[in-house]
């Protein structure tokens, strides 16, 4: 159609042709009309004549300088055409041959007319030898035969037509391409334009990004973690295998649905904390526990929310993930089991560091006790003054022996830790008192314990544990046992710049323990690694390794920190600080013990050691109570079985043949829930605290005890409601 209508064109008048028209008209007006005019105002026929002549030269004249004019413009005009036409091909190639793109153009037979030097670079060869190759010597893809026939007739000029095709260069090797391909009049006659774009590096970045999909995908399936993509409709996009298989899914059922109807298919039994955060578009990190009515796992889920947004803070969409609890509640149980047992084995290695001393003083106690006892046994005998005295000695050194005990099984004690409010200096003092026996006399002690250096939030036993392990650490630094141990404990101000490189650990009040040696030192390959488990330096057969690492994670436990300064030949010094407690601390008042509580109530004594049960009962009843001893658990059981309401209080040991306390409190509590028990024990691995509690047995009386001790609790347990 558009062949049509430029065929129908009015047809272009050249410029010779205008000229001669121009020219042959003014010729013939002249020629017409100018002897008529002469001839009308002249009648002599010599003027005449004369004006004739003139009037041809000027005729002559005018027609040259019309011509002249004329075929000047003529000429400039074509000139001007021309160079317009070169200028129009000059820009035409530069823009053809500054093109990034190959270009090529062919006549409808497929002949290359002319091509651009990108298209020469990208296959190698020059613009002569393309101009000599048709379009199937570039493009084996290309059938002349059907292209001819099928492609280039259903080309337009108005539209152009993308195909993708292999090009190749002048060695052989291919290449893929991308052509634009299009219809354009040259010279007045068709021909077929195409643009072809090298494609090779984008078909690398498309496998690229296939196979980093891919990856993706593997590496989102290999997680542990069910995580998924959502819309901002929060409908599902993708999602990894463990999202599926956590929630009975699959993709082809899951994807393009709202989350909500996977997660909940029953619907949400109360607002769900995820749901909610994903709907206000924030970010969030939720623990939802087994139990949750809207847990869709039925396992502890660490969820977490994430809204990923672009440059300008707009949300794209909403990534989830819920990462499984269980394994690692597991493991951080079985990591506290062995804290917990590696803390205990050092306690054991203290322990038996300890021995001697401990042995040591248990026998100054025993000698003092034996041969006060023995005096007063002579004196009996004898009828001589009063023993009152020597029977005050001999309960002195009981009493002893009772705290040195009581100090051991604190020290060595197994089980949950409680973090209480302590004033440390009480527990510096009962710790250096244990520690005294086993420091040889050629190591000389200095302390300086400050009584009001503060309150501090730490587990009593574990600080014992701290003290006992420096000081031991110490000792056995100090060459051929001798030197100085300095111990201080006082308050101290650390400011930003001394708790630098501390994480956990902000300026401010601290109360600090310094224990110091004159031994051997340190060097500072050693002190790097002095809180390292199992590092140690000393021969073996003399430590474990293990003390100071239980000292840095005790102390870690606490929001402490420990420093250590140390010089070789010149000794070691461990400043532990332990922040100052900002709840204050009330200060249990002394009881005196002049007036010991009596009562009149009915008590059953049961202890399988008769001397314990004689003096229990002769106590009590010097306080009053109506006491029924007996050393058979069993017996003591028919009793109460038979009249449970007889005795208004048992009073029970725990370790007994046949039925311990425990058991017998039991039963007596199945038949009588309100019947007020005391256990008393003098260790045992199986009773503390709080199990007592959850017996129902009122309270624990910790052997040995004295008689204002026992009045004590008795009158406690009788006196609760």
């Amino acid at each position: 159609m558009e062949q049509k209508e430029n065929k129908q064109d009015k047809p272009n008048i050249s410029v010779q042709l205008r000229i001669t028209l121009i020219y042959v008209f003014f010729g013939a007006l002249w020629i017409l009309f100018s002897d008529r005019i002469l001839f009308a105002f002249v009648a002599d026929h010599q003027l005449l004549t004369r004006i004739a002549i003139y009037k041809g030269w000027t005729f002559i004249a005018i027609t040259s300088m019309l011509l002249y004019w004329l075929i000047n413009r003529s000429m400039q005009e074509q000139a001007r055409i021309a160079e317009t036409l070169r200028l129009s091909e000059k820009k035409f190639r530069t823009l053809l041959n500054r093109a990034t793109d190959a270009i090529f153009v062919c006549d409808l037979d497929s002949h290359l007319i002319d091509v651009n030097k990108e298209a020469c670079r990208s296959l190698g060869y020059s613009r002569d030898e393309l101009l000599q190759l048709s379009v199937a010597d570039v493009d084996p893809e290309f059938s002349f035969a059907a292209d001819s026939k099928n492609q280039w007739g259903q080309l337009s000029f108005n539209h152009t037509v993308l195909r993708e095709s292999t090009h190749r260069r002048k060695d052989g090797s291919l290449f893929p391409v991308e052509i634009h391909i299009g219809k354009l009049l040259l010279d007045d006659r068709p021909v077929i334009l195409g643009v072809a774009r090298n494609i090779s590096e984008r078909r690398q970045a498309e496998r690229a990004m296939e196979q980093s999909a891919m990856e993706w995908v593997a590496a989102m399936d290999a997680l542990d973690d069910a995580i998924c993509l959502l819309d901002l409709k929060r409908r599902l996009l993708r999602a990894n295998t463990t999202f599926y298989h956590m929630t009975g899914s699959t993709p082809h059922t899951a994807v393009g649905r709202h989350i909500s109807e996977i997660l909940h298919p029953r619907g949400e039994s109360a607002p769900c904390p995820v749901c909610v955060a994903q709907k206000e578009m924030r970010d969030a990190l939720i623990t939802m526990e087994a139990d949750h009515p809207d847990n869709p796992a039925g396992l502890p889920l660490e969820i977490t929310a994430k809204v990923i947004r672009d440059q300008e803070g707009r949300p794209l969409s909403m990534l989830m993930s819920l990462h499984d609890l269980t394994n690692a509640r597991k493991d951080l149980e079985e990591r506290a089991r062995l804290e917990s047992q590696l803390r205990q084995a050092q306690k054991m290695e203290a322990i038996g560091t300890l021995a001697g001393g401990i042995a040591h003083d248990f026998n100054n106690i025993l000698t003092a006790v034996l041969g006060y006892a023995e005096l007063v046994r002579e004196g009996i005998k004898t009828n001589s003054a009063s023993p009152a005295e020597d029977i005050e000695q001999v309960i002195r050194g009981a009493l002893r022996a009772r705290d040195l005990v009581k100090h051991i099984l604190t020290f060595s004690r197994k089980g949950d830790y409680k973090i209480v409010p302590l004033a440390p200096h009480l527990i510096i003092n009962e710790s250096l008192k244990l520690l005294r026996a086993s420091i040889p006399a050629t190591i000389g002690i200095q302390q300086d314990i400050d009584k009001d250096c503060g309150t501090i939030l730490a587990d009593p036993s574990q600080l014992q544990q701290v003290m006992i392990n420096l000081c031991t650490n110490a000792r056995q630094a100090m060459d051929k046992e001798q030197g100085t141990l300095v111990i201080s404990l006082k308050r101290r101000e650390l400011g930003a710049a001394e708790v630098e490189g501390e994480l956990q650990v902000k300026p401010g009040p601290f109360v600090e323990l310094t224990v110091s040696d004159t031994g051997q030192g340190m060097d500072e390959t050693t002190m790097a690694r002095i809180f390292e488990p199992y590092f140690t330096t000393k021969e073996f057969g003399r430590g474990t390794g293990l003390g100071l690492a239980v000292v840095h994670g005790i102390v870690h436990d606490c929001g402490g920190m420990i420093k250590v300064e140390s010089e070789v030949g010149k000794g070691s010094s461990f400043h532990v600080y332990f922040p100052v407690a900002t709840e204050k601390v009330c200060r249990t008042a002394c009881q005196t013990q002049d007036d010991i509580p009596a009562g009149h109530e009915r008590i059953l004594a049961v202890d399988d050691e008769a001397a314990i049960a004689r003096y229990e009962k002769s106590v009590l009843e010097g306080l009053g109570y109506q006491v029924t001893a007996m050393t058979s658990s069993l017996e003591a059981w028919e009793i109460l079985r038979s009249s449970p309401y007889s005795f208004d209080l048992l009073l029970t040991d725990q370790t007994m043949p046949a039925m311990p306390g425990t058991v017998l409190a039991a039963k007596v509590l199945a038949i009588r829930p309100d019947m007020p028990v005391i256990l008393c024990t003098g260790y045992s691995a199986v009773v503390n605290a709080e199990k007592i509690q959850e017996m129902g047995i009122r309270l624990l009386a910790m052997k040995p005890f004295d008689q204002h001790e026992l009045a004590r609790l008795v009158r406690k347990a009788l006196d609760e409601k």
